[in-house]
């Protein structure tokens, strides 16, 4: 089952990601990504990765088009806490630098804050 659970925290969305995003969940996250940018004009998204058990192609692509439309505007997209398999598939995308991705609460704290 998958689910995403949203707090908005001043200068950040923050969306916690569960389960497994298989490309029907990915369209699904993709609309309600654009509908919170739309109504919030939040430029910072943090996608909590931690319980995450699978990411398709167009669940990588819904983060990859989330970046590229913040950057326009100079917001951030930072993935927290993804799994091995997460790192691997970034790596093999040729994509891990590609993303802000931290592991700890206080550096995301500063990289927003920059």
């Amino acid at each position: 089952m998958f689910d995403v659970k949203r707090v908005t925290i001043k200068k950040f969305e923050l969306l916690e990601i569960s389960g497994k995003l298989i490309t029907a969940e990915a369209y699904k996250l993709e609309e309600k990504v654009e509908k919170i940018f739309a109504d919030s004009n939040a430029l910072n998204f943090i996608f909590d990765l931690r319980n995450l058990e699978y990411c398709s192609s167009y669940g990588l692509r819904t983060f990859i088009k989330t970046k590229k439309d913040l950057k326009l505007y100079d917001g951030k997209v930072i993935l927290f806490s993804p799994s091995d398999n997460f790192n691997k598939l970034l790596e093999l995308a040729g994509l891990e630098k590609f993303f802000i991705i931290e592991n700890n609460w206080n550096n995301i704290i500063k990289v927003l804050s920059e």
